[in-house]
Protein backbone atom coordinates (compact mmCIF):
# COMPACT_ATOMS: atom_id res chain seq x y z
CA UNK A 1 0.00 0.00 0.00
CA UNK A 2 1.22 3.82 -0.82
CA UNK A 3 0.85 5.83 2.39
CA UNK A 4 0.82 9.79 1.59
CA UNK A 5 0.63 12.62 3.88
CA UNK A 6 0.31 16.31 2.95
CA UNK A 7 0.41 19.56 4.18
CA UNK A 8 -1.71 22.01 1.75
CA UNK A 9 -1.15 24.87 2.90
CA UNK A 10 -4.35 26.81 3.40
CA UNK A 11 -6.15 29.35 0.33
CA UNK A 12 -4.41 32.31 1.45
CA UNK A 13 -4.27 35.45 -0.80
CA UNK A 14 -1.27 36.89 0.52
CA UNK A 15 1.02 33.93 -1.00
CA UNK A 16 0.95 35.83 -4.13
CA UNK A 17 2.56 33.58 -6.90
CA UNK A 18 2.41 30.27 -4.67
CA UNK A 19 -1.23 31.36 -3.77
CA UNK A 20 -3.46 27.38 -3.73
CA UNK A 21 -5.06 28.54 -7.28
CA UNK A 22 -1.56 27.80 -8.98
CA UNK A 23 -0.41 25.05 -6.85
CA UNK A 24 -3.55 23.15 -7.29
CA UNK A 25 -3.52 21.41 -10.97
CA UNK A 26 0.27 20.28 -9.84
CA UNK A 27 -1.37 18.58 -6.99
CA UNK A 28 -4.15 16.97 -8.64
CA UNK A 29 -1.78 16.13 -11.03
CA UNK A 30 0.97 14.53 -8.63
CA UNK A 31 -1.48 12.63 -6.92
CA UNK A 32 -2.76 11.05 -9.98
CA UNK A 33 0.21 10.17 -10.86
CA UNK A 34 1.39 8.54 -7.65
CA UNK A 35 -1.82 7.72 -6.84
CA UNK A 36 -1.88 6.69 -3.02
CA UNK A 37 -3.72 3.96 -1.52
CA UNK A 38 -4.34 6.74 1.24
CA UNK A 39 -3.29 10.42 1.94
CA UNK A 40 -4.07 12.44 4.64
CA UNK A 41 -4.40 16.26 4.10
CA UNK A 42 -4.06 19.06 6.45
CA UNK A 43 -4.50 23.00 6.35
CA UNK A 44 -7.81 21.65 3.74
CA UNK A 45 -10.39 24.43 3.55
CA UNK A 46 -14.19 23.60 2.80
CA UNK A 47 -13.68 25.36 -0.98
CA UNK A 48 -10.61 23.67 -1.60
CA UNK A 49 -12.39 20.37 -0.37
CA UNK A 50 -14.35 20.90 -2.80
CA UNK A 51 -12.15 21.50 -5.81
CA UNK A 52 -10.10 18.47 -4.96
CA UNK A 53 -13.03 16.31 -4.48
CA UNK A 54 -14.35 16.82 -7.65
CA UNK A 55 -10.89 16.52 -9.51
CA UNK A 56 -10.20 13.35 -7.91
CA UNK A 57 -13.56 11.43 -8.31
CA UNK A 58 -11.48 8.00 -7.75
CA UNK A 59 -10.76 8.95 -4.22
CA UNK A 60 -13.34 9.50 -0.91
CA UNK A 61 -12.24 12.27 0.84
CA UNK A 62 -13.54 12.74 4.21
CA UNK A 63 -13.57 15.51 7.08
CA UNK A 64 -14.59 18.25 8.23
CA UNK A 65 -13.80 21.92 9.65
CA UNK A 66 -12.22 22.05 13.53
CA UNK A 67 -14.48 25.00 14.56
CA UNK A 68 -17.48 25.01 16.35
CA UNK A 69 -19.88 25.03 13.73
CA UNK A 70 -17.79 22.72 11.77
CA UNK A 71 -16.02 25.40 9.32
CA UNK A 72 -12.33 26.36 8.75
CA UNK A 73 -9.48 23.72 7.85
CA UNK A 74 -9.97 19.74 7.71
CA UNK A 75 -7.74 16.85 8.51
CA UNK A 76 -8.96 14.88 6.02
CA UNK A 77 -8.44 11.38 5.12
CA UNK A 78 -8.38 10.74 1.80
CA UNK A 79 -8.62 6.78 0.01
CA UNK A 80 -9.14 5.33 -3.03
CA UNK A 81 -12.58 3.55 -3.39
CA UNK A 82 -11.99 0.75 -5.26
CA UNK A 83 -9.01 -0.59 -2.62
CA UNK A 84 -10.93 0.30 0.94
CA UNK A 85 -14.06 -0.03 1.99
CA UNK A 86 -15.34 2.54 5.27
CA UNK A 87 -16.55 1.03 8.14
CA UNK A 88 -16.05 3.84 10.41
CA UNK A 89 -15.49 7.82 10.48
CA UNK A 90 -14.84 9.92 13.52
CA UNK A 91 -13.51 13.30 14.27
CA UNK A 92 -12.45 14.38 17.05
CA UNK A 93 -11.21 17.20 19.04
CA UNK A 94 -7.90 17.58 20.83
CA UNK A 95 -8.78 18.75 24.33
CA UNK A 96 -10.22 17.84 27.57
CA UNK A 97 -13.66 17.82 25.75
CA UNK A 98 -12.70 15.48 22.48
CA UNK A 99 -16.25 15.79 21.39
CA UNK A 100 -16.77 19.02 21.72
CA UNK A 101 -16.74 21.07 18.44
CA UNK A 102 -13.88 23.76 18.88
CA UNK A 103 -12.19 22.81 22.23
CA UNK A 104 -9.38 23.25 22.69
CA UNK A 105 -6.68 22.64 25.35
CA UNK A 106 -5.75 25.37 27.67
CA UNK A 107 -2.39 27.13 26.68
CA UNK A 108 -2.84 26.53 23.03
CA UNK A 109 -2.94 28.59 19.76
CA UNK A 110 -6.29 30.14 19.56
CA UNK A 111 -6.70 27.86 16.19
CA UNK A 112 -9.05 24.10 17.60
CA UNK A 113 -7.02 21.07 16.85
CA UNK A 114 -8.55 17.71 15.54
CA UNK A 115 -7.76 14.17 14.36
CA UNK A 116 -9.60 11.98 11.86
CA UNK A 117 -9.95 8.20 11.94
CA UNK A 118 -11.31 6.12 9.57
CA UNK A 119 -11.24 2.45 9.87
CA UNK A 120 -11.48 0.76 6.23
CA UNK A 121 -11.85 -2.67 5.33
CA UNK A 122 -9.49 -3.90 2.47
CA UNK A 123 -11.06 -6.89 0.57
CA UNK A 124 -7.37 -7.62 -1.66
CA UNK A 125 -5.97 -8.21 2.19
CA UNK A 126 -9.20 -9.46 3.65
CA UNK A 127 -7.91 -7.15 6.47
CA UNK A 128 -9.23 -4.38 8.64
CA UNK A 129 -6.76 -0.82 8.53
CA UNK A 130 -7.52 2.23 10.95
CA UNK A 131 -5.90 5.37 10.09
CA UNK A 132 -5.56 8.60 12.25
CA UNK A 133 -4.67 11.78 10.61
CA UNK A 134 -4.09 15.37 12.49
CA UNK A 135 -2.57 18.66 12.65
CA UNK A 136 -0.66 19.63 16.26
CA UNK A 137 -0.67 23.14 17.26
CA UNK A 138 1.68 25.44 15.83
CA UNK A 139 2.81 27.15 18.42
CA UNK A 140 2.03 25.40 21.92
CA UNK A 141 4.57 22.68 22.62
CA UNK A 142 3.03 21.26 26.09
CA UNK A 143 -0.28 21.55 23.77
CA UNK A 144 1.00 19.44 20.82
CA UNK A 145 2.73 16.86 23.64
CA UNK A 146 -0.61 16.55 25.19
CA UNK A 147 -2.36 16.37 21.47
CA UNK A 148 -0.27 13.76 20.70
CA UNK A 149 -0.56 11.83 23.96
CA UNK A 150 -4.24 11.74 23.45
CA UNK A 151 -4.02 10.26 20.21
CA UNK A 152 -1.81 7.70 21.36
CA UNK A 153 -4.26 7.15 24.01
CA UNK A 154 -7.05 6.55 21.74
CA UNK A 155 -5.07 4.66 19.08
CA UNK A 156 -4.08 2.22 22.26
CA UNK A 157 -7.96 1.81 23.50
CA UNK A 158 -8.80 0.97 19.74
CA UNK A 159 -6.15 -1.59 19.83
CA UNK A 160 -6.79 -3.37 22.80
CA UNK A 161 -10.91 -3.81 21.51
CA UNK A 162 -9.28 -5.34 18.53
CA UNK A 163 -5.88 -5.13 17.35
CA UNK A 164 -5.73 -4.08 13.59
CA UNK A 165 -3.04 -2.72 11.31
CA UNK A 166 -3.16 0.96 12.50
CA UNK A 167 -1.67 4.71 10.72
CA UNK A 168 -0.45 7.67 12.75
CA UNK A 169 0.20 10.77 9.97
CA UNK A 170 0.19 14.25 9.93
CA UNK A 171 1.50 17.70 10.15
CA UNK A 172 3.18 17.55 13.94
CA UNK A 173 4.82 21.23 14.10
CA UNK A 174 7.67 18.94 15.80
CA UNK A 175 10.70 18.11 14.89
CA UNK A 176 11.81 14.38 15.80
CA UNK A 177 14.02 15.82 18.81
CA UNK A 178 11.48 18.08 20.38
CA UNK A 179 10.26 17.52 23.60
CA UNK A 180 6.61 16.76 22.88
CA UNK A 181 7.82 13.70 20.65
CA UNK A 182 9.36 11.66 23.58
CA UNK A 183 6.38 9.56 23.57
CA UNK A 184 6.97 8.33 20.43
CA UNK A 185 10.61 7.53 21.25
CA UNK A 186 11.57 3.58 22.17
CA UNK A 187 7.59 2.81 21.27
CA UNK A 188 7.37 -0.36 20.19
CA UNK A 189 3.54 0.13 19.26
CA UNK A 190 4.36 2.47 16.45
CA UNK A 191 7.35 3.02 14.04
CA UNK A 192 8.70 6.33 12.43
CA UNK A 193 8.24 5.05 8.28
CA UNK A 194 9.12 8.42 7.08
CA UNK A 195 12.92 8.68 9.50
CA UNK A 196 15.26 8.94 6.76
CA UNK A 197 13.05 10.83 4.40
CA UNK A 198 14.81 14.42 5.36
CA UNK A 199 13.02 18.05 5.88
CA UNK A 200 9.46 18.44 4.81
CA UNK A 201 8.38 22.06 5.94
CA UNK A 202 10.51 24.59 3.15
CA UNK A 203 8.11 27.60 3.35
CA UNK A 204 8.08 27.85 -0.12
CA UNK A 205 11.96 27.31 -0.90
CA UNK A 206 12.98 30.30 1.84
CA UNK A 207 13.75 27.28 4.56
CA UNK A 208 17.35 25.71 4.39
CA UNK A 209 16.82 22.76 5.30
CA UNK A 210 13.72 22.41 5.35
CA UNK A 211 12.81 21.22 9.10
CA UNK A 212 11.25 17.41 9.46
CA UNK A 213 7.68 18.15 10.86
CA UNK A 214 5.60 15.92 8.87
CA UNK A 215 5.14 11.97 9.58
CA UNK A 216 4.03 8.71 8.79
CA UNK A 217 3.77 6.18 11.72
CA UNK A 218 2.64 2.61 11.45
CA UNK A 219 2.04 -0.06 13.90
CA UNK A 220 4.04 -3.38 14.08
CA UNK A 221 1.72 -5.17 11.38
CA UNK A 222 3.34 -3.08 8.81
CA UNK A 223 6.85 -3.80 6.82
CA UNK A 224 8.35 -0.70 4.54
CA UNK A 225 8.27 -2.10 1.07
CA UNK A 226 10.14 1.38 -0.15
CA UNK A 227 11.62 4.35 2.01
CA UNK A 228 9.65 6.96 2.25
CA UNK A 229 10.07 9.91 -0.53
CA UNK A 230 9.07 13.66 -0.81
CA UNK A 231 6.83 15.16 -3.29
CA UNK A 232 9.66 17.83 -4.92
CA UNK A 233 8.12 19.71 -7.42
CA UNK A 234 8.65 19.25 -11.02
CA UNK A 235 7.33 22.07 -13.10
CA UNK A 236 8.52 24.43 -10.84
CA UNK A 237 5.59 25.33 -8.87
CA UNK A 238 5.70 24.64 -5.66
CA UNK A 239 2.97 21.52 -4.32
CA UNK A 240 2.74 23.48 -0.77
CA UNK A 241 4.87 25.17 1.65
CA UNK A 242 5.80 21.60 2.71
CA UNK A 243 6.94 18.67 1.00
CA UNK A 244 4.50 15.89 0.80
CA UNK A 245 5.94 12.47 1.89
CA UNK A 246 4.78 9.49 1.11
CA UNK A 247 5.90 5.76 1.73
CA UNK A 248 5.07 2.01 0.23
CA UNK A 249 4.06 -0.59 3.38
CA UNK A 250 3.12 -3.94 3.18
CA UNK A 251 0.94 -6.11 6.16
CA UNK A 252 3.80 -8.40 7.68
Amino acid sequence: MKIATCNLRYQNPWDGANGFEFRFPYIIERIQKERPDVIGFQEMLPEMAEKIKAALPEYNILGHGREEDLTGEQTAVGFLHSRFDLVQMRSFWLSETPDVPGSRYEGQSPCPRTCTYLTLYAPKERTFVRVYNTHLDHSGSEARARGLRQILCEMRREDEKKSIPALLMGDFNAEPQSPEMECLKGNSFLTDQTERAGGTFHQFGTKNPPSKIDYIFATSQWQQQKEAVLWKEDSGIWLSDHFPVCVELSLK
